[in-house]
């Protein structure tokens, strides 16, 4: 039960209607004046701070449009460089990836073309053909025969041909100018003396594993070449020889050589025969056999101190070339170059 707002008589007990009343409205006893109510405070929450104030952000230029970077477009085919090649002979692609190629070279057709085997494939036919004319007992040897010719015949094809190997080799040498500034360590701008004397051509030098054929053109051909590179510096003669194969990959020789100008007895082209020796194999025996002599022409240099380098100038139908005339001419301007050098000196 609620209690009343202003209390009670203290006389009567009866409640008080109102607050300010001075008796009491049933017995008419005098009331107490009321104690003034409180009034609480009032609660106010506290004011927030000013915001702060912030300096607005800065205006940003746009970034600058960047370039696009040039994309490089491969072109449709050059994974090697290609010397420039002489006599009008154009490079071609590697052919033989088996064997691991290079521009210019077919190591496998190059092989065949000194297998000589096509001899032996008609004799097995020809072999064959008289079995089977021998009656039925001979079928199976005349298809033995005739396998194995047929075998050798479609082996044989895509041999080089003669032409084709001496433009390998020719392509093989236009390198070795390059080859020797390299090796040497040389700037060719230091060695103009007289023009350097560029070289090369079928080594016929016997040594195992090399082959030599005579062409239906009557040229002797090995399957290997050499070439050197001669240049003349002030005080120094500088020459680079080396030797590759036509027909395997990774047989390469190098040498190179430096030489006082006084030291040198002779420079010179000459030509010789040269006994072609191969090896045989005679009842388990390796034995050095000749095929023939073949007039070769060479470039010789040899020094005061029994040092010499001979390089082949033989290559098949190159042979004549303007390359070799162009080379002969150079040597006897090395040759007088010596002389005068030497002059000096004295």
């Amino acid at each position: 039960m609620s209690l009343p707002p202003f209390g009670f008589c203290s006389t009567c007990g009866t409640a008080r209607t109102t607050a300010d009343s001075a008796f009491c409205h049933k017995c008419g006893a005098a009331q107490s004046a009321l104690a003034p109510a409180r009034t609480l405070p009032t609660a106010h929450a506290p004011t927030p701070p000013p915001a702060p104030a912030y300096a607005p952000a800065p205006a940003y230029a746009p970034a600058p449009a960047v370039a696009a970077a040039p994309v490089a477009v491969a072109p449709a085919f050059s994974s090697y460089a290609q010397p420039a090649a002489p006599l009008g002979y154009t490079p071609t692609a590697p052919t033989d990836s088996q064997t691991g190629g290079t521009p210019g070279l077919n190591y496998s057709a190059n092989k065949k073309y000194f297998t000589g085997g096509m001899l032996g494939a008609i004799i097995a036919i020809v072999v064959g053909a008289f079995c089977f004319a021998g009656g039925s007992a001979g079928v199976p040897f005349a298809l033995v025969f005739i396998g194995i010719g047929v075998c050798i015949f479609l082996w044989l094809q895509g041999a080089s041909t003669p032409a084709q190997l001496d433009a390998a080799l020719d392509f093989e040498i236009s390198k070795v100018k390059a080859k020797a500034l390299a090796k040497l360590n040389l700037d060719e701008a230091e060695t103009q003396e007289v023009p350097p004397v560029v070289t090369g051509g079928y080594d016929f030098t016997f040594r195992p594993g090399v082959r030599f054929k005579k062409g239906s053109d009557g040229y002797w051909r090995s399957s290997r070449g050499e070439a050197v590179a001669v240049f003349f510096s002030g005080e120094l003669l500088h020459s680079y020889k080396w030797g590759f194969s036509l027909i395997e990959a990774n047989k390469d020789d190098e040498r190179t050589d430096e030489y006082f100008y006084r030291d040198v007895v002779s420079i010179a082209t000459v030509t010789k025969n040269v006994a072609l020796e191969r090896t045989v194999v005679v009842k388990g025996v390796q034995q050095r056999r000749t095929m023939g002599d073949a007039p070769v022409n060479l470039f010789e240099l040899t020094t005061s101190g029994a040092t010499s380098i001979v390089c082949s100038m033989s290559s098949g139908e190159i042979t004549s070339s303007a390359d070799r005339q162009e080379a002969e001419k150079r040597v006897i301007g090395a040759r007088n170059l010596i002389k005068i050098k030497k002059a000096a000196m004295s």
